[in-house]
Formats: structure tokens, sequence, C-alpha cells
């Protein structure tokens, strides 16, 4: 099992890679995802993982799986 301060680094190495190529700042993910950006923020500080609601959100938006999203697939 991964270290929780690996899965963070994943998630928001992957979070912002996806957000690149949408070219999407947290405010338009926000706006897209319906996610407070104060929480988008919250993962960038390292203060918590998103919720599985989220994931989904995410996931569903950027076209790819939770696994992905968190590190467990390529």
């Amino acid at each position: 099992m991964k270290k929780p301060e690996s899965i963070y680094k994943v998630f928001m190495e992957r979070l912002k890679e996806l957000m690149e190529d949408k070219n999407i700042n947290m405010k338009v993910l926000s706006e897209n995802t319906a996610i407070p950006r104060s929480t988008i923020n919250s993962w960038n500080l390292k203060e918590r993982l998103p919720s599985a609601e989220c994931l989904f959100a995410l996931a569903e938006y950027f076209e790819v799986t939770v696994d992905y999203l968190l590190g467990r697939e390529n």
C-alpha cells in the first residue's frame, strides 16, 4: 500500500497534468465539476485527499478512471 504522502504527490501531479491538457485553472475546474475552489485548493496544500464523490466527478470530467487519478494505473 502506498504511503499517504505518495498518494498526494501522484494525485496532484495527475490533476495538474490533466488541467494543463485542458488548459484550465482551479476556477474553471471548480465551475465545471461543482467542486468548491477551496476544496481543490486544500488538495493542492496537501491538507486532505478528495472524497470519493470528488474523485468520481474528476474522473468523469477528465474522462479517466479513479485508479488513474490515484496512481493505481498508468
